[in-house]
């Protein structure tokens, strides 16, 4: 791709690397003490460099000094799909480097590169350019809503202080809540799919994204996750997630649940409330302060009040920001 990437002082642009965790994490701190958002560790960037759907050396470019600085980075990335395309990914712009057109730029070079990949996807997928910021950072969402992104879906990211009491909420019967085991990892990935194939922009996981980025990272604590069987099926399910080094900043210990999840013929059946429970109590017990985890502020699902009323209070909300490509309509969004 011929590079739209402007000259920037003293610095010189080249193909992003898989080995460049380190910078990537440099110039990504340094941003957020400006622009808010979230710190990222080394172990992050690299997740994110290393990613099996992405190419850094052909999707990314990276601006360094002479003497060894990162100035400015441009990424895409794209999920896989199946029934709604999104290309994301990363731009940054170091802050003494502002003002001189760089970020417009980066944006331009990104959307540029996204319709290259997405020339490889079907025509009848709908196509759209995406990003998602926290509702905090002002700054960084008038640049996008400026170059034509809209918001398309609001998040809450919902935490429970533990030193409360945790309510009861047992299961119904025919069904048990076991432990996560790695053999069980196969079938709760079918049972995540099917759970979440009626929530709004939800894609099938597949097996290799499952194992790597799921149930196969270093932030994934199977100790505290759980699933609800009927006999030999998987019908409900909850990953849990620990980011210490998140701690120092929000001034607090915590656990995630990364996703929570019941199959639509056994909603209704105190599942979700269970898994839960079950999981407050274990992060609980083992000694951390808060239970955290994010959903859908419109879900249809009912979500949101059954996180309410387990003790859950919105901390922050975040926007999914989005931009149609060429043959894509903004109606294809309202069907999602």
């Amino acid at each position: 791709m011929q590079s739209a990437l402007p000259p920037i002082p003293d610095s010189v642009w080249r193909p992003l690397q898989r080995t460049d965790a380190a910078w990537c994490t440099q110039l990504w701190n340094t941003c957020f003490e400006v622009d808010g958002g979230y710190r990222m560790v080394e172990q992050e960037w690299v997740q994110e460099l290393e990613d099996t759907d992405d190419n850094p050396p052909e999707d990314g470019m990276i601006a360094m000094t002479r003497a060894g600085t990162p100035v400015a980075i441009a990424f895409v990335q794209v999920p896989p799909a199946t029934n709604l395309w999104r290309a994301t990914g990363w731009g940054a712009v170091h802050p003494d480097y502002r003002g001189a057109g760089i970020g417009q730029a980066i944006l331009a070079w990104r959307e540029a590169r996204a319709t290259e990949r997405s020339q490889a996807v079907r025509a009848d997928i709908p196509k759209f350019l995406w990003e998602t910021l926290y509702d905090r950072q002002s700054g960084p969402v008038s640049f996008l809503t400026e170059h034509g992104y809209r918001p398309v879906r609001h998040w809450f990211e919902m935490t429970r202080d533990l030193s409360t009491p945790i309510d009861s909420a047992p299961l119904g019967s025919g069904v048990e809540l076991i432990r996560y085991r790695p053999e069980l990892s196969e079938a709760v990935r079918e049972a995540n799919n099917d759970a979440f194939r009626d929530h709004w922009g939800s894609q099938p996981i597949t097996r290799e994204r499952w194992e790597r980025h799921y149930v196969g990272g270093e932030s994934f604590r199977p100790d505290l996750s759980a699933a609800v069987v009927d006999g030999a099926k998987v019908v409900g399910l909850l990953l849990a997630g620990c980011f210490p080094h998140d701690f120092e900043d929000k001034g607090r210990t915590e656990v995630w649940a990364e996703t929570i999840g019941t199959r639509r013929e056994y909603r209704g059946r105190g599942i979700a409330s269970a898994l839960i429970v079950e999981w407050m109590r274990g992060v609980a017990e083992a000694g951390y302060e808060y239970a955290v985890l994010g959903v859908d502020a419109a879900s249809k699902t009912g979500a949101l009040g059954l996180y309410e009323r387990h003790g859950f209070t919105v901390d922050t909300s975040s926007t999914s920001y989005a931009k149609p490509m060429e043959g894509t309509d903004w109606s294809a969004l309202d069907q999602r």
